[in-house]
């Protein structure tokens, strides 16, 4: 039985998408991901279709999303090692912003 295919959204949030556009601003994109795919496994794909997409927010050498990297899955904050686990779903969406520091 052949596997189904829907499409979610990845939202990359500025500066981590100035090296897809090469401007200031967010980045949307709609991937094709497979039944059963996980974040990680997804992550990997896009990676080697194309490294600058996730280039600043994904570690391709270690397999990790970036230390000072925030995930938020479907509005709701996951750590960057659950997050590559988390099995994909149609419709969902994937944020990746920065973290600030400060006081």
């Amino acid at each position: 039985m052949e596997k189904s295919v829907f499409k979610v959204e990845l939202v990359i949030r500025p500066p981590l998408s100035y090296d897809v556009s090469n401007k200031s601003g967010v980045v949307t994109i709609h991937p094709e991901v497979f039944e059963g795919e996980k974040l990680g496994e997804l992550i990997t794909r896009l990676v080697n279709q194309k490294p600058e997409i996730l280039q600043r927010v994904y570690d391709s050498v270690n397999g990790e999303i970036l230390p000072l990297v925030i995930t938020v899955i479907n509005g709701s904050i996951v750590n960057r090692v659950d997050a590559l686990q988390q099995e994909l779903a149609a419709g969902d969406q994937i944020t990746w912003f920065l973290t600030y520091t400060g006081g």
